[in-house]
C-alpha cells in the first residue's frame, strides 16, 4: 500500500498488519485478492467466495449476487473495494 503512505500508516489498520504485509505495495489485483482467500470461505448462500472484475458482471444487485453466487464484484485499483476484501 505504498502508493498512499497516509492511509497505510493509519492506526485504524493496526489489526490488519499481517494481511497488509501479504498484499504488498499498492492496490492488490483481483487475482491477488483471490489468492489470499483462506480455504473454505463461503457466501451466506453457501457458495465459495471469489472476487471478480466488476466489468465482467454488470447490472447486478451487488449483495444478492454475492450471496447467491459467491462472486464479489470488485473494481480494479479501487481503495474501497480493496478494504471491502479485508472484511
Amino acid at each position: 500500500m505504498a502508493d498512499s503512505p497516509a492511509i497505510a500508516a493509519g492506526p485504524w489498520l493496526l489489526g490488519y498488519g499481517g494481511f497488509l504485509d501479504q498484499l504488498g505495495a499498492g492496490l492488490p489485483s483481483i487475482e491477488r485478492l483471490n489468492g489470499l482467500l483462506p480455504d473454505g470461505v463461503v457466501s451466506g448462500g453457501g457458495m465459495p467466495v471469489r472476487f471478480r472484475a466488476a466489468r465482467e458482471i454488470p447490472g447486478i444487485e451487488y449483495e444478492r449476487h454475492a450471496f447467491e453466487t459467491g462472486e464479489v464484484s470488485t473494481r480494479a485499483n479501487d481503495w474501497h473495494d480493496a478494504f471491502n476484501a479485508l472484511a
